[in-house]
């Protein structure tokens, strides 16, 4: 989850450099020993997809490029990067994760300062509140058992579920439409 009040994270040349720093084939290769797919770890079948997802579906930000990644931070006229970086983990997998990909990063350039609260109270109040300083990582996606849950509570501008404080009118559009429509498979 990126914090997109944070003026560095408004621009989405930043958030796709971000994404492109990540090398998720190695991380599966690795932590996962060759035993996970790409995607959000949800139920996608809501949406018409099954699982995984292969890299070519999620689109061209989701591929390990430094070299483009570099490119847009200089557009975006990003120098030297920090990003406090919360997760909501403070040990196993998911915790083994997100360390590699502030490993990415930091590699590439773009230090991050991590904070894994082990006091659950401390993370919880941020990442609930939404008051986490630039970015957070989360292992928690939480059940659902309609489109709706990953769709308007997790990512409309105006539900008290989107964590991440996305703000973009084209999400709020399409996850209203989606609420709005009776059949899953037009949702």
């Amino acid at each position: 989850g990126l914090n997109q009040k944070t003026k560095e994270l408004q621009d989405p040349r930043v958030r796709q450099a971000l994404s492109l720093l990540v090398d998720r084939q190695a991380i599966i290769k690795s932590l996962a020993q060759g035993m996970a797919g790409q995607g959000y770890g949800q139920d996608w079948t809501y949406f018409g997809n099954e699982w995984p997802w292969e890299e070519k579906d999620l689109g061209k930000y989701n591929k390990f490029d430094p070299a483009e990644a570099k490119k847009l931070l200089d557009a975006a006229n990003v120098k030297n990067p920090t990003f406090d970086f919360l997760l909501t983990q403070f040990a196993g997998f998911n915790f083994d994760v997100w360390q590699a990909v502030a490993g990415m990063w930091d590699s590439a350039g773009v230090k991050t300062v991590i904070d894994a609260p082990q006091d659950s109270a401390k993370w919880q109040s941020q990442f609930y509140g939404g008051t986490f300083k630039h970015l957070v990582a989360t292992g928690l996606i939480g059940p659902g058992m309609d489109p709706d849950t990953f769709a308007y509570h997790a990512m409309h501008s105006k539900s008290p579920k989107n964590y991440i404080k996305l703000n973009d009118a084209k999400v709020d559009e399409l996850a209203l439409k989606q609420r709005q429509t009776f059949k899953k498979e037009e949702r």
